[in-house]
């Protein structure tokens, strides 16, 4: 009985030789027990056995010793080896919160909707040029020279993060950057050393200082885990790194560059990094507020009339139970395609959103199309049932951030 027989339409004797042939190499004792007699091998009319690579015929015991039953995807190790297991390696080094076991769904939705996970990153980004923006418009020159720019830096920086701060508690609530001028008038009038309150600046510095501290950063172990994925891929490709493969690596390679957008989402996520929980940036802010109003509202202890506050929600549960309606998502942004931003001698616009969401599309496109034409040239040649998943999870992520904005 051919081999054919034993697996139908199902048999690939290339893939069968190549298993055969890595076998003949991996195992030290597979000459003496597989090669010793003609059980497994046909033997030629020369007395040899057929088991080189040039001629290769086994018989009906060694068909179903070496090529199996048709089991199913009999190499099952090495694909997970060669870029499952480094995609999880990069999935589990996106930033998360290590408080509030509900922010993990923040996978799920990296996964589901990757387009609004990266328009996402890119807002808050953006955000905090803008912050850094308003920092240096809000401060008056002085002379230019070195000194006057170190001074002016470390101001602008200081603003910047304390806004930042506000930004990161109650984004989903600021619609316009005007909030933000509400904020460094109301609390010491920064930036305006003329009228500015010396005692409310030394609390907007040692704020910096505190959300700088509480942040993590998390950059050096991502790299690691992104050469681990990359030496995969490469390793796949390559026999000489890799050690050879036992089948055909197209669909496999085309797979991994298919989910290639995990590298630059995960360098995003950890550069931006986070804080150790929204909690501490919440005390560390509530802490601000509150020094600053006794010193630039002494007189007005009992009034609660323009003092800016963190969030309009009236009690802190409500505001941390309202986080998993909101998304659940460290960095997810429900607000983003509303936000407004305001320049000088403009008015408010907001093409720089939809600026940011073409560029949350590139990283999509580019390793979609190339695991398309990755699989188009792979054996078999051509249109294959691996395109239908690409295309179609790539409609399905073009769909899911659509019902996502809307």
């Amino acid at each position: 009985m051919p081999c054919e027989k034993l697996h139908l339409d199902r048999w690939d004797r290339p893939t069968c030789i190549a298993r055969i042939l890595a076998r003949q190499r991996k195992e030290p004792q597979f000459s003496e027990k597989y090669e010793s007699s003609d059980k497994y091998f046909q033997r030629l009319p020369n007395g040899s056995l057929a088991n080189t690579a040039t001629q290769m015929t086994v018989t009906l015991d060694g068909c179903a010793t070496f090529c199996g039953q048709g089991t199913w995807y009999w190499d099952a190790i090495p694909r997970l080896t060669t870029w499952i297991i480094p995609i999880v390696l990069l999935l589990s080094n996106i930033e998360l919160s290590p408080i509030d076991k509900h922010r993990f769904v923040t996978i799920i939705h990296t996964v589901g909707d990757p387009i609004d996970s990266f328009w996402s990153l890119l807002h808050k980004i953006y955000v905090w040029r803008r912050l850094h923006a308003m920092a240096v418009d809000r401060c008056e020159p002085r002379a230019e020279n070195q000194t006057w720019w170190t001074y002016a830096a470390l101001r602008w920086s200081v603003i910047a993060t304390v806004l930042a701060g506000f930004e990161e508690i109650s984004g989903a609530y600021i619609e316009t950057e005007l909030r933000y001028t509400m904020v460094l008038n109301q609390l010491g009038h920064i930036g305006h050393p003329s009228v500015q309150s010396g005692p409310a600046w030394q609390e907007w510095r040692q704020c910096a200082r505190r959300l700088a501290d509480a942040r993590t950063n998390e950059f050096l172990r991502t790299l690691l885990a992104i050469f681990v994925y990359i030496f995969s891929v490469v390793a796949a490709l390559d026999d000489d790194i890799g050690g050879g493969s036992t089948s055909r690596p197209g669909g496999r390679i085309g797979s991994a560059v298919f989910l290639m957008w995990l590298v630059p989402l995960a360098l995003f996520s950890n550069v931006i990094g986070t804080f150790t929980s929204r909690r501490t940036c919440l005390t560390i802010m509530r802490l601000f507020v509150q020094n600053s109003r006794g010193r630039v509202y002494h007189r007005q202890r009992h009034s609660s009339a323009d003092r800016p506050a963190l969030i309009p929600i009236p009690s802190w549960t409500e505001y941390f139970h309202s986080l998993h309606w909101l998304g659940a998502v460290y960095t997810y942004r429900p607000w983003k395609l509303g936000y407004r931003s305001v320049r000088r001698k403009s008015a408010a616009h907001y093409a720089s959103n939809w600026f940011l969401y073409l560029l949350s599309l590139f990283p999509i496109f580019v390793s979609a199309v190339g695991a398309f034409v990755i699989m188009w040239y792979a054996v078999p040649v051509g249109w294959s049932c691996r395109h239908i998943w690409v295309v179609g999870l790539t409609v399905a992520w073009l769909l899911s951030n659509l019902f996502t904005i809307w």
